[in-house]
């Protein structure tokens, strides 16, 4: 199954080489090739490429190779340059806005293994809680640390709720 899922993603690159090709995106295509073969330099630059090729123009201009190559260069980007998981989905998410239809299965399946590489980090700094701030302190409480005068705290501390 994983060989499948191996062949089918070599399958879907070398489509959106051959179309941007076709479009005249030579440069792109030796770029992305080498950001699949984990160039972190080629990745930056392919990814780069394909944004300035979605903004040269007006929205139904571009071509929608270039929505693919995109796509491409984001999961590249993604894969190869970014270990954090946070940058990650970042670069994942513009995938998915800006991207094209091909590989939109692919960039939502990446999304969901950095999400949960996300929840599981979380899962494990649980016991950290230094950086929390606890927002229900008693008035007294504060009057007292902040040494105000009782009456004087409801003007200095905003009332925090939940609407």
């Amino acid at each position: 199954m994983e060989e499948e899922k191996d062949a089918e993603q070599q399958q879907q690159q070398q489509q959106v080489l051959r179309e941007v090709c076709g479009q005249g995106g030579f440069a792109y295509a030796s770029l992305a090739t080498r950001a699949a073969e984990g160039d972190c330099g080629a990745a930056d630059a392919a990814h780069e490429m394909a944004w300035e090729q979605l903004h040269s123009g007006p929205w139904h201009a571009v071509h929608p190779a270039w929505r693919d190559a995109y796509s491409l260069s984001c999961l590249h980007l993604a894969a190869t340059h970014l270990h954090d998981a946070r940058a990650a989905l970042r670069v994942l998410d513009m995938g998915l806005l800006m991207g094209g239809l091909l590989l939109k299965a692919r960039i939502q399946s990446a999304i969901s293994e950095r999400q949960k590489r996300i929840s599981d980090d979380d899962d494990d700094d649980d016991d950290d809680d230094d950086d929390v701030i606890h927002a229900n302190i008693p008035h007294d409480d504060i009057a007292a640390h902040l040494e105000l005068p009782h009456d004087d705290v409801a003007d200095h501390v905003p009332h925090v709720g939940i609407s």
